[in-house]
């Protein structure tokens, strides 16, 4: 009898203790998303588990104009259109645009009919490295209009590289006829080159230009207030208290039964 009610009584502070681990588990859910819903009203970005939210990484990619102007929605976007600049006047080996740093041997600025039309930059050399670096801070994206001279350079091989945060890109187009080239890294570019290399020059080796130059980044990410900071801490608390104290309770549980 005393046995029973032994047994009895250590399975109903048994059920208790469950109850209670139950309760505190349920009130930690419950202060998380109390929480994590006053930071999402307050444009923290985060995600379920309540961690700051990242940007998966991957390689700098080539997009067509279509894609471009998708991936640049709502971002920032900058364009340099060369209409502020003097005509055919060298500038020397670095140009400072409006989104960042156009270099060549010998950097010009043409509106002549054979080239674009209208002012975009170029070089005076054919063969010379043409490199567009400190582009704002945060870019993810980089385009622009490459014209070929007289728009027949049927034999040119331009050689394009493409530096990002998470890797380069590297490869030739032949014989580009006036196209639109598009760039986006999600971890952010550095870098976007162009050179001509083909070998030997003949009559069909021809200069090119750059019209439209555009970058675009995130919105600035508005820091929060000490009282959000604060909050923030308290959920990813509550979530590593909710964690282990679920762990706890079922190693609790399994000591119980054993």
């Amino acid at each position: 009898m005393t046995d029973a009610r032994h047994s009895g009584t250590k399975r109903a502070g048994l059920r208790f203790d469950l109850i209670s681990q139950w309760s505190i588990a349920h009130d930690c859910d419950k202060l998380f998303t109390q929480i994590l819903g006053v930071l999402l009203r307050l444009g923290v970005p985060v995600f379920a588990s309540g961690f700051i939210a990242g940007t998966t990484l991957a390689a700098p990619v080539s997009l067509s104009q279509a894609e471009f102007n998708t991936q640049a929605t709502g971002l920032v976007t900058v364009t340099e259109t060369f209409s502020g600049f003097a005509l055919l006047t060298p500038f020397g080996p670095t140009l400072t645009i409006a989104n960042g740093v156009y270099s060549a041997q010998s950097t010009v600025v043409s509106d002549l009919a054979e080239f674009c039309g209208q002012p975009c930059a170029g070089s005076g050399e054919i063969r010379d490295l043409r490199s567009f670096t400190a582009l704002p801070i945060g870019s993810v994206l980089w385009g622009a209009q490459v014209d070929m001279v007289f728009n027949f350079a049927i034999d040119d091989r331009i050689h394009i590289s493409v530096v990002g945060n998470s890797g380069a890109l590297d490869f030739d187009v032949i014989g580009p006829q006036n196209q639109f080239f598009g760039f986006y890294d999600a971890a952010g570019l550095i870098s976007v080159s162009f050179q001509n290399t083909t070998f030997p020059l003949t009559a069909n080796v021809l200069n090119y230009s750059f019209d439209d130059v555009t970058t675009a980044a995130p919105q600035p990410m508005r820091v929060p207030e000490p009282s959000t900071l604060a909050l923030l801490g308290i959920a990813v608390l509550a979530a590593g208290f909710r964690k282990s104290g679920r762990g706890r309770a079922q190693s609790e549980l399994i000591a119980k039964l054993s």
